[in-house]
Order: C-alpha cells, then structure tokens, then sequence
C-alpha cells in the first residue's frame, strides 16, 4: 500500500503516529432503501410503489450496493417515491395497497 501526503510531506518525521480509517464505499447522494423491501422475481429485482393514482405498481429496480441492510438503488427509483414495505394483497382489479399498508409505506428521503 502506498500512501501519499502531498505538500505535508516535509513535516512527516520517523517515530509519527497517526489514525487511519477506511471508507471501503461512499456515495452521500445514492437513494437507498432497506433491503427488506426489495424482492425478487427471476432474474429481476423489484419493489412496490404506490403511485401518483394511488395505485400500487410494481416497478423493476437496478440494485448496487449493500451492506446487508440497505441497498443502493442504481435506477428505477427517485427522492420522494413511497415504497411499501410488503407486497399489497390482490384484489379483482390487481394489487391494491390498504390503507395500513400505505401507511406501512416508506418515503425515499
């Protein structure tokens, strides 16, 4: 390993002592959500949305990162999107969440 101190070279003597820490991944903007709430289907990854209707639409996600118990989402999700944390049960006219189910729902913040 190899570590570089710029113009603070100079000012480094032998017998100095020091702290590291290491951040193996950081993206502050990434838009995440627990991995709970992420489900599979074949070789897809998608999670429940409730939308602009009300409705709730199931709507395929990228996944990046996790850490076992967020995941980052590449693409298929936005800042502000309520995402639910269970599959809505089924109705005549397809998934509908209930009202405690929207309640149950998560805001992307």
């Amino acid at each position: 390993m190899t570590l570089e101190a710029g113009s603070a070279d100079a000012a480094l003597m032998p017998g100095m002592a020091c702290t590291v820490s290491f951040v193996p991944y950081s993206k502050p903007e990434a838009v995440a959500v627990p991995s709970k709430f992420i489900h599979d289907d074949a070789d897809k990854h998608f999670v429940e949305v409730v939308g602009k209707s009300g409705q709730t639409e199931r709507r395929e996600i990228t996944p990046g990162h996790d850490n076992g118990e967020q995941t980052e989402i590449l693409a298929g999700l936005s800042v502000g999107d309520l995402v639910l944390t269970e599959r809505p049960a089924k109705t005549a006219q397809g998934p509908q969440p209930t009202k405690a189910e929207k309640e149950k729902g998560a805001i992307i913040p």
